[in-house]
């Protein structure tokens, strides 16, 4: 996604790339997921925010369907991604409430049966770039590669925990040392300040130079419009393939706002709280579904009385039915074909 080298740190972009074989009938879709790591309601400019530069985002919700009333199925990383790509809910695979680290010994149960697993029995190519965040395991065996991926690039946990080989000299540092050398900081020539700085140990939020100073929202309004601008190449290459017309696109995010660990995570908008709670800013995630031809333009998603709000446990799967496997009537709903 962009040239080699090209960092998107903290808002993570999980493309989930279901293609069907070469020579496959036309009338096969492919399926893009595109997950966002802690975006919140109320970050896009389509949801609302007054500053976002946003503008390939804003425009997919103009050129397809905006959900008002989309809850992700848990609120933190890990118990989310494992229902989004299973379709049940997290406590049923063991996936609660936790995430996964470094230490952890677990991960996504191999008897799972995911939707990459379902897709690839139907001859689509599967792929997975981004944050995993499913457990890593002995050897690996907890990665994409084992849970109906054929490719993966990106990384097993998220980008701020640093890794079980670094875990025992780094949980010891500073122990025994001088109190005076406690909370002193230097550094000599050539090394970048930012790099040590310690308001970034948690969260790094950085853009690269492209983006990097652009935004009135800071790193974070930086490091957002970077991730836009990946959605922009992203749509920008199935329509330089001639595959535009033939994929559903589908952008959500994992959880909430990380709004009670760092000042600049985000925003929920007109929602309370953020990620790691139950409030609505946790829950309710931005959600836009694309697909030229099949969801008609500038459609809004709102709940049907007395509440009828969409989960992200289906909708992933909603790529299940559409193949011809039994299912819910989510792709009805999703292409307007539902009163």
């Amino acid at each position: 996604m962009g040239p080699q080298g090209r960092h998107h740190p903290w808002l993570l972009m999980l493309p989930l790339l279901l293609l069907p074989p070469v020579g496959a009938a036309a009338a096969r879709p492919n399926f893009v997921l595109v997950l966002a790591d802690d975006l919140g309601f109320g970050d896009l400019g389509s949801y609302g925010h007054p500053s976002s530069a946003t503008p390939h985002l804003d425009r997919l919700a103009a050129r397809g369907l905006r959900f008002t009333d989309f809850y992700s199925s848990a609120a933190v990383c890990s118990p989310s991604r494992a229902a989004l790509l299973t379709g049940r809910l997290p406590v049923r695979s063991g996936i609660y409430p936790g995430v996964f680290d470094p230490g952890s010994r677990g991960g996504l149960p191999l008897a799972e049966l995911t939707v990459a697993e379902l897709l690839q029995e139907r001859g689509y190519a599967t792929a997975m770039v981004g944050k995993w965040h499913l457990g890593f395991g002995r050897n690996g065996s907890f990665l994409p590669v084992h849970q109906g991926f054929q490719h993966f690039l990106g990384v097993p946990y998220s980008h701020d925990q640093v890794s079980r080989d670094l875990g025992g000299s780094a949980g010891g540092f500073g122990v025994g040392k001088p109190p005076w050398l406690l909370g002193q900081w230097g550094w000599g020539p050539g090394v970048d300040p930012g790099a040590l700085s310690p308001q970034h140990t948690h969260y790094p939020q950085f853009a690269s130079r492209e983006f990097a100073g652009t935004t009135r929202r800071g790193p974070f309004g930086d490091a957002l419009a970077e991730f836009d601008g990946s959605v922009g190449q992203l749509l920008q290459a199935l329509q330089d393939n001639g595959l535009e017309n033939n994929t559903l696109v589908f952008v959500t995010s994992d959880n909430g706002p990380s709004t009670l660990r760092m000042a600049r995570g985000g925003s929920a908008g007109h929602l309370k709280c953020g990620k790691g709670t139950t409030y609505e800013g946790g829950m309710r995630e931005p959600a836009l579904a694309y697909w030229p031809g099949r969801i008609a333009p500038g459609e809004v998603a709102l709940p049907a009385p007395p509440q009828d709000p969409g989960m992200a446990a289906p909708a992933v799967p909603t790529a299940v039915p559409l193949q011809g496997f039994p299912g819910n009537g989510t792709p009805e709903a999703l292409l307007g074909n539902l009163g």
